[in-house]
């Protein structure tokens, strides 16, 4: 397995596939779309504040993850993997690399952003990686 950091249309597609095929299989409703997915590769991957990281198994892209960089945190804002790779770790593999390469850049915190109300699954994949629960408000 072989991770990529890009910024192209492909990989976005890549990336936007990948979310799809989870969010069925969560048997969920897709929360991003691809028009959200498309305006931060036109705008934001340009001036280097967001990426796709693609992890690649024999060729072929098999997770996914999408990132923004603030001024001293990494957001990860949307990711996910083809279900018949599980046993590679393609998730973990992938969210490795994404904060490998954001320490090493000289990021000083990785935001995994809200999870949903109950995803008890989410909330471990998260604790796992050094993750703490915060708070937050919000406002509509």
């Amino acid at each position: 397995m072989v991770a990529e950091q890009r910024t192209d249309l492909d990989a976005c597609r890549a990336l936007y596939d990948l979310y799809l095929h989870s969010m069925r299989r969560n048997r969920a409703m897709p929360k991003y779309s691809w028009a959200w997915v498309d305006a931060i590769r036109r705008h934001l991957c340009p001036i280097g504040a967001a990426r796709v990281f693609l992890a690649r198994l024999d060729g072929e892209a098999i997770a996914g993850l999408l990132v923004v960089d603030s001024a001293s945190t990494r957001h990860y804002l949307v990711g996910g993997f083809r279900s018949d790779t599980l046993r590679h770790g393609p998730n973990d593999f992938l969210l490795a690399e994404a904060l490998k390469d954001a320490f090493g850049i000289g990021l000083e915190r990785f935001d995994f952003l809200p999870s949903g109300p109950g995803d008890l699954a989410l909330d471990r994949f998260k604790r796992k990686w050094g993750a703490m629960r915060c708070l937050t408000g919000r406002w509509t």
